[in-house]
Order: C-alpha cells, then sequence, then structure tokens
C-alpha cells in the first residue's frame, strides 16, 4: 500500500450518511457491500461516463466494524483531505428549489467575489447599513447613484488607490440595489430555496468541518449542479452581511417589508456560513478548545437561540472530528487524546476536559450546563457534555475563539487544578477556591416551557416577565438599595448578566445608559408584578420621571434591552443570594446551592454540597457586585474538590 505522501492523485468525497437503516448495494471486487442510500446517488452522480475516477470514500475505505482500524485511520483522515487534489462536497440530490438557489448564489457568487467579500467577510456590514440609514426608500438611491458616478469621473486627478476605492464603493452599492430589491432585474434573495440548499444535512456534521476546511480546491455539488467554494462563500457572507443590516432597520425604516421579515425570520445559515469560510479556521490556527467554541454552542432548532452546532452521529466524534484540525492535537495526543473506539464516551468527554484544564482552560466549566439524559452514561458535573448543544456562556469568545469578551475579574490569579484518579480512572477535580454567598431564593416562571424546546415566537413576551420577577427578587432580602432607580438598575445588570451589545455590536459591561432603557421596559412590566407594594412603588418611579404607562409602553427605546435579555433567559434562571447579591445561572441552580470563587476563573461558578464534603459544578454565574474582584482581599483559598 503506497503512503499518503505516495499516493496517485486522487479526489476526497465529503456527504453526510443520512438514515442508517436507509441502503442499497454496490459491487466492489464482484462483493456486494451495503451503503447508505445519500451516499449512493453520490456515487452514480458523480461517476463519469468515460473514464474513470480515484475517490476515497469513508465507508468504503475504512473497515467501519473494527474500532482499531477505524481509530487509525480517522487520525490520518485530515492527511487524506489535505493531500487530495479536490474535495467532492455531496450535498444530496437536487430538486427545482435547490437548483434555482445554486444558480441564483452563482451568479451573486462571482460578483460578491469581486467586491471581495470572499477575503473578508465583513466588508459590507458598517458601510451597507450606513446606506442603510441614509436611504430608507428606493428613490433616494437613484440620486446616490448619481452622484457617485461623477464622483468616479472626477477622481482622475487623485492617486490610483482613491480611484480603484471608490470603484469598489460602486461595486459595492450596486450589489447592495440588487439584494434589496432597488435594482430593475429584482435579484432578491429567494430565501425558500437557499433554506432548502443551506439548510441540507451536510452543513450540521461535524465530520466535514475538518474535510472542508484542509482542503485545497472544494466543488459544492447538489444533484446534477455545481458551485466553486469560493463563490458560494461569497454569496454566503453577503447574506450574512445583509441579514445584520436588516436586523439594524429599526431606527431607519421603522417596520420591515415582507422580504426582510423573511431575511429576520431565515435564520441566518450560520451553519453554511461556517463551512463555506472553513479555510479561515484551518489559517488562523484554532486550538482544540477553540474549535469545541465554534462547534458546540448551539441549539436543537436553528430558529431559536445560538447556530452553531454541528451534530455527529458517535458523540465521540464530537472531540475526534476535530483533533485533526486542532493546533495543539501533538500536546493532546502526548497526553492521551487521540481517537479511541474502545474508550466509552464518558472516558474521552472526561479524559479531555481534564487535560484543557490542566492547559489553563478554567473558563471551559462555563459549557457545564444542565445534561439531558443520555445513552452513554452519567459524566462528572465538571465535565461539559459535547453532544449536547450548548447555549453561548455569559462571556462570548472573540474571532480567535480563545479571548473572552468582556472581560470580569473575579479572581485575576493563575488557575491551580488537580486531577484525581484511581483504578477506574479520573474521577473527581480539585481546584483553588473560596465559597463567598449562598443562593436564598431562584426566581420562578411556571408558565414558561422547557427552554430546551420553545420556539422563538414564545420568548417575546419573556423580558416584561423576567424584569418583573427579578424585581420581585430583591424584596426576598434585605437589600441595601438608596433609592428604586439604584434597584432598578441592579435588575437590569443582573437580567443581562452584566454583559450588552453597543451600537456597534460589540459585546460590553453594562453601564449607566441601561437604567434609560429599563425604565422604559418598566412601563410594559407593570402588568406582570403581582405584589400590590412592588406595583405602586414602581408606578411612582415612573410618574417621577414622567413616564406614560400606556398600552404602547414598549417604545424603541427599549427593543436593544428586550432582545438582549430573550437571548440570557434562554436555559436562565435569575437568584438572589443571603447577602442581597442578584445573579444569573442556569436553570438547574437551588436554594442553598454555594457562590463560589475560583482561582483563574473571570467568573463566579455556583457549587452544591454534597453529604461527603464534596461538590457538584452546577452553573457558572453572574453575581452582581463581585465581578471585579470586590471580595479577593482577605479571602483564604483552599481546595475545592468537584466531582
Amino acid at each position: 500500500m503506497p503512503r499518503a505522501t505516495e499516493a496517485p492523485p486522487y479526489k476526497a468525497l465529503s456527504y453526510a450518511w443520512g438514515n442508517a437503516n436507509t441502503n442499497r448495494v454496490i459491487l466492489v471486487d464482484d462483493i456486494g457491500i451495503r451503503i447508505p442510500e445519500n451516499l449512493f446517488n453520490a456515487l452514480i452522480t458523480l461517476r463519469p461516463s468515460k473514464s474513470p475516477i480515484l475517490m476515497w470514500v469513508d465507508y468504503l475505505c475504512i473497515n467501519q466494524r473494527n474500532d482499531i482500524e477505524k481509530a487509525w485511520q480517522v487520525a490520518l483522515m485530515g492527511d487524506i483531505y489535505e493531500r487530495a487534489d479536490q474535495v467532492l462536497a455531496w450535498l444530496g440530490c437536487g430538486d427545482s428549489e435547490s437548483q434555482r438557489a445554486i444558480e441564483y448564489l452563482d451568479e451573486l457568487g462571482a460578483e460578491a467575489y469581486s467586491c471581495g467579500f470572499y477575503h473578508d467577510l465583513h466588508i459590507g456590514d458598517a458601510i451597507w447599513l450606513k446606506w442603510a440609514q441614509l436611504y430608507p426608500t428606493c428613490s433616494d438611491p437613484l440620486m446616490f447613484d448619481l452622484i457617485l458616478t461623477q464622483l468616479i469621473q472626477a477622481i482622475g486627478v487623485f492617486p490610483p488607490i482613491f480611484m480603484k476605492l471608490a470603484k469598489l464603493m460602486k461595486k459595492l452599492w450596486n450589489l447592495f440595489c440588487k439584494i434589496n430589491g432597488w435594482d430593475i432585474e429584482g435579484k432578491c434573495f429567494p430565501i425558500p430555496e437557499m433554506k432548502n440548499l443551506l439548510e441540507r444535512r451536510w452543513f450540521g456534521r461535524v465530520w466535514v468541518l475538518q474535510e472542508i476546511a484542509l482542503s485545497r480546491e472544494a466543488i459544492f455539488i447538489c444533484g446534477t449542479l455545481k458551485i466553486d467554494r469560493e463563490r458560494l462563500a461569497a454569496a454566503v457572507n453577503v447574506y450574512q452581511c445583509f441579514t445584520k443590516v436588516v436586523f439594524g432597520l429599526a431606527s431607519a425604516w421603522k417596520t420591515p417589508n415582507r422580504y426582510h421579515n423573511q431575511i429576520i425570520l431565515s435564520g441566518g445559515f450560520f451553519r453554511a456560513g461556517m463551512m463555506t469560510n472553513a479555510t479561515q479556521i484551518r489559517l488562523s490556527k484554532f486550538s482544540l478548545i477553540s474549535l469545541l467554541r465554534l462547534t458546540c454552542v448551539g441549539s436543537p432548532n436553528l430558529r431559536k437561540h445560538g447556530p452553531h452546532h454541528l451534530d455527529s452521529g458517535d458523540p465521540r466524534d464530537k472531540i475526534f472530528a476535530l483533533l485533526g484540525l486542532a493546533s495543539d492535537r501533538k500536546e493532546l495526543s502526548e497526553k492521551g487524546v487521540n481517537p479511541n473506539y474502545t474508550k466509552s464516551c464518558q472516558e474521552v468527554y472526561t479524559l479531555t476536559t481534564s487535560v484543557l484544564l490542566e492547559q489553563g482552560h478554567i473558563s471551559l466549566l462555563s459549557f457545564v450546563q444542565p445534561h439531558r439524559s443520555s445513552t452513554y452514561g452519567n459524566l462528572p458535573s465538571w465535565v461539559p457534555d459535547w453532544y449536547q448543544p450548548i447555549t453561548e456562556p455569559l462571556q462570548i469568545f472573540k474571532d480567535d475563539h480563545i479571548t473572552l469578551e468582556p472581560e470580569f475579574h473575579a479572581s485575576n490569579l493563575t488557575p491551580i487544578v488537580k486531577t484525581n484518579r484511581n483504578a477506574s480512572g479520573i474521577h473527581s477535580i480539585s481546584l483553588k477556591g473560596y465559597t463567598c454567598d449562598k443562593i436564598h431564593s431562584v426566581g420562578s416562571f411556571p408558565k414558561r416551557i422547557s427552554s430546551w424546546d420553545v420556539p422563538i415566537e414564545e420568548t417575546f413576551s419573556w423580558p416584561e416577565e423576567w424584569l418583573a420577577e427579578i424585581l420581585r427578587l430583591t424584596y426576598q432580602t434585605r437589600c441595601s438599595f438608596s433609592s428604586f432607580g439604584e434597584r432598578l438598575h441592579a435588575v437590569a445588570r443582573a437580567s443581562l448578566g452584566g454583559v450588552r451589545l453597543d451600537s456597534q455590536s460589540n459585546v460590553v459591561r453594562t453601564g449607566g445608559e441601561l437604567l434609560f432603557e429599563a425604565t422604559h421596559l418598566l412601563q410594559a412590566s407593570i402588568r406582570c408584578v403581582k405584589d400590590r407594594r412592588i406595583k405602586i412603588k414602581a408606578r411612582k418611579f415612573l410618574a417621577r420621571n414622567r413616564i406614560k404607562i400606556d398600552s404602547d409602553a414598549a417604545e424603541i427605546p427599549s427593543m436593544g434591552i428586550r432582545n438582549q435579555m430573550i437571548g440570557r433567559s434562554l436555559k436562565r434562571l435569575p437568584f438572589i443570594t443571603a447577602a442581597g447579591r442578584l445573579g444569573l445561572g442556569y436553570d438547574n441552580i437551588q436554594a442553598g446551592d454555594v457562590v463560589a470563587i475560583i482561582r483563574g476563573a473571570q467568573v463566579p461558578y455556583i457549587l452544591r454540597m454534597q453529604r461527603t464534603g464534596k461538590y457538584t459544578l452546577v452553573s457558572e454565574a453572574y453575581v452582581d457586585g463581585i465581578m471585579d474582584g470586590e471580595t479577593l482581599p482577605g479571602a483564604t483559598f483552599t481546595w475545592l474538590d468537584i466531582v
């Protein structure tokens, strides 16, 4: 057998296996082999009519029944796809909708590529949003187009670089007019057809991320139609850029039209964006923790919250499928993190998490969230369930998926972690830290269904209930607020976990401006306040601030805080501590749980004492008033044993 470096030119197939119960039979060396129907369709479609084609197909080239061989081959898959002349991404059989989508995206992608959308994912963000604010109707652009044309004609006296910039602006403007429906040709995005193509199973499979990211050249194939990676990526980038513009139209276009509503409800095709731009992941040299953050944050329902969650048939593949891409794979391999299908999922997840913690990645404890029932055994409380969709933590990650923002400073010290083993393997960890408070009461929302399954339209009424319930919590203990306004400000901070988006969509710490928006939202929340005493205080506060209480209370000033509250409230509950501090944690927190500061962690964590004296990890937490190291002076760090 030739080595990979000696292999003849070949192509590699990237595809989703599909339903394992739907098989077809093919002949390989006159022997009948059952293969998934989706693979069968790919081979039939891609088989050339004249000359043979040399293609690597994992299902046929790897003995799927031999765990040892499979682990060995899986470790080589990165090299296999990287050395292939071309990777063929099979999206499935075509139909009339997918055909129209590919034809549209191919044409749009060519124009978008010439504008730079393949190399710069965000080239149009700020420019288009500004144009949308300046030209809210289709009559104004004609005047702007005339001015821009005259500018280009007169610009010859300036340096060539200025001329190139003007021409680029012209291209961007023409493209913006087309996709916004202002062009005579009417080139609006065909949303239903794009959903047919870009939400196919291939885009949600964790294995294909490595396959497409490492490829030299990639072609996307649906039925008999093809589109190259550069054009598809540029077209998807344009769509995501325009989606941001539509979301930012509240102040300029007020009420979105039917087309813009379609854009909003479509999601954003984030998985398609990640896959088509996957070469950026390879070039950025992401570590395993970065790749896990990239592929595990998400939701079972893409219309809900968090779009990046990628699936695998085998839970262990959520780790194994990323190792070939990880920049730290050599270090991980030396510590035992390798593809090994003789190990249980519990063993794989526990070992991987312990190694990452020993590397200093304390922040991954924020990915420990309420586990749904699984068929692969109970995980230690400190081990994230990488197979389940993970809600975005309190802090988000910048483009490197390492840097946390905004920064909190609950503890700025270097983390100290010990991994505890016995004959059965790793059973617990010990962290340096201390407990500083205890949960007194947890917010209650009896009418709310499980955060796992709630459709997005049912979350629109949550902000009013959320604000009213957190306000109620402040009266459950002796909180030292000098005024109702100070109380409301603390409620608003806690409702967002101390984090918000600024006007440029950057994630920042909440500031004084939050009180203004919270005051407006309080108008709509009055009806949700059941306690008569609290309602009277709220009405007096609104009256003093000359804010009228009526049915049209939810105006634009509260829109920012409303939208961000919806995101923060998913799978979370507010609480108040014995010391009167408001907080936010995952929805498995209970009264009596303790607040702990872990050495090296930016945020506090909620722990639950066991009869043995050890703890279980319950949740990351926002706790108002201790996010910047306020409890550190005089604190004594001890070993906290977590099982």
